[in-house]
């Protein structure tokens, strides 16, 4: 078994290497633009409010994907009043450049 483990991993950086390669020198060519949307507090979707502060949200992220921009990260953050308060950071990618890379 434990000679079989870095076989399967030697074959699985072989299979996977083409993939990562065009897509790391793909990202290395593009520029992005971020930013931070607040999504407010996710404690109000278990009261009686919950269907419309999930639509609400929905909207507000359907509104941005059409605009380009896309999810990278949620952002949870504690504060003494309300656990729950969450930022979506997003990123589109700018408009494509004449670039210099030397």
């Amino acid at each position: 078994m434990r000679k079989k483990l870095p076989t399967l991993v030697v074959l699985l950086l072989l299979l996977f290497s083409p993939i990562f390669a065009g897509t790391q020198a793909e990202a290395e060519r593009m520029r992005f633009e971020y930013k931070i949307v607040p999504m407010g507090s996710f404690s109000g979707m278990r009261g009686e409010r919950g269907g419309e502060r999930i639509a609400e949200v929905e909207n507000m992220l359907n509104r941005e994907g059409r605009q380009g921009w896309e999810i990278v990260e949620i952002l949870a953050v504690r504060t003494t009043s309300d656990p729950n308060v969450f930022f979506a950071v997003m990123k589109r990618p700018l408009p494509n450049l004449q670039l210099n890379f030397e």
